[in-house]
């Protein structure tokens, strides 16, 4: 496929970044201040950035395909979940 890489990435997840959002919202509450598609270890997942009122700032990786969070990590790199 031709075009940039995000171009790629965009185009091969079934979620939209809205949706990405959404799903990582529903596990931590809060407010998504950042969201991006990337590739990690041959998947592509989005990076949700959240502040939670009770947890700070949080970072939530989404499965691109299924919405699944596969990750939620804290800012002191504390990982409560590990999914990929």
């Amino acid at each position: 496929m031709a075009g940039t890489p995000s171009t790629h990435y965009s185009s091969a997840a079934k979620l939209t970044l809205s949706q990405a959002i959404e799903a990582a919202l529903k596990h931590v509450p809060g407010t998504a201040y950042k969201a991006k598609l990337k590739e990690k270890k041959g998947f592509l997942v989005y990076k949700v950035s959240i502040v939670s009122a009770t947890e700070g700032a949080v970072e939530v990786r989404v499965d691109s395909g299924t919405g699944e969070v596969l990750k939620v990590k804290g800012k002191h790199g504390k990982e409560d979940e590990d999914r990929e």
